[in-house]
């Protein structure tokens, strides 16, 4: 059987080779093995994938290194699913991988970081502790990603001064990092990043904030409900909602009469509904009395947004 389907993987089709793949990862054999590392050289994409996801169910670490040989050659989509497969071996992957970053080819970098953001390990971390200071932008943004993904507290303060990097995405990644790790060190810089020019950058810190649950930030957050950036105005309502203390509740009452930007008070009558205070009722009964509704650019109605956040008040 394994020899028909060696055949197979040399047919001019490539869906047959990629069948001939799947089959060949139920049969864990050393020379089914042999056989898909072979397939690693196919010329079609979608094959070298379905092989490689094969090698990784069987699991077998002599197929590690031939799986890096053909990471280091591929295209970035190519690299990605490559990536995949290899972190599925488990951390017996660490230790060649931490080599690819030796690598002079910046995508092939990435890709191991990528891949070792992947794993909890002491020798991870401290790489990625390092790569934060990395020449390559895309460098420096994965190991922000995985060191907020992983949770590593020690990443803090070597995190902060990356909210002021000079590349907008690694700036973005870095503060939505901070808030997946949730250290109080963070909320200050966090507040200044609500004032960086990229708008994906204000929103990640406006989540983050609303992470670590600090209210010292309310009346910073009170100043992105009119950000030029729809996004941001959403967030700043919802982190206002999030806020424990009584600021909080009153910035976004009096943010249902700003009548500057329609989006302000649907946001704002929005997130009070869902709070379920009602200490909002007889705000939001009064703008029942509109005599004229509001539409958002996007279609919302002001009108209709109170009427469901005074329904959900009802209810309580």
């Amino acid at each position: 059987m394994i020899n028909a389907l060696s055949e197979l993987l040399d047919d001019p089709n490539p869906q047959v080779r990629i069948h001939a793949a799947q089959e060949l990862a139920r049969r864990p054999e050393k020379k089914a093995v042999d056989i898909l590392v072979a397939g690693l050289n196919d010329r079609n994409a979608r094959v070298v994938c379905a092989v490689a996801m094969a090698l990784a169910d069987i699991g077998d670490a002599r197929a590690v290194e031939p799986l890096l040989e053909v990471l280091k050659r591929a295209d970035y989509g190519l690299q990605n699913m490559l990536g995949n497969a290899l972190v599925r071996f488990g951390k017996m992957v660490i230790a060649p991988v931490l080599k690819l970053l030796d690598e002079p080819d910046e995508n092939t970098r990435a890709e191991a970081v990528s891949i070792l953001s992947s794993f909890h390990d002491c020798s991870v971390i401290s790489c990625l502790l390092a790569l934060l200071n990395d020449k390559d932008i895309s460098v420096r943004r994965l190991a922000a990603y995985g060191l907020g993904n992983l949770q590593v507290n020690e990443a803090v303060l070597p995190l902060i001064p990356l909210l002021k990097d000079e590349d907008e995405d690694v700036r973005w990644v870095v503060a939505a990092a901070l808030g997946k790790i949730s250290d109080k060190q963070a909320v200050v810089p966090l507040v200044e990043s609500l004032e960086d020019d990229f708008w994906p950058v204000r929103e990640a810190a406006l989540i983050s904030l609303m992470q670590l649950g600090d209210n010292l930030a309310t009346e910073t957050i009170a100043k992105r409900l009119s950000d030029r950036e729809e996004n941001v105005r959403y967030w700043a309502a919802i982190a206002l909602g999030n806020q424990l203390d009584k600021r909080g509740f009153e910035l976004l009452v009096a943010a249902l009469n700003f009548g500057d930007d329609s989006l302000i008070p649907v946001n704002a009558a929005f997130v009070l509904g869902k709070l379920g205070d009602l200490r909002a009722l007889p705000h939001l009964l009064d703008l029942q009395e509109l005599e004229e509704d509001v539409e958002t650019w996007d279609g919302k109605s002001l009108l209709q947004t109170v009427a469901r956040a005074i329904e959900q008040l009802r209810m309580k």
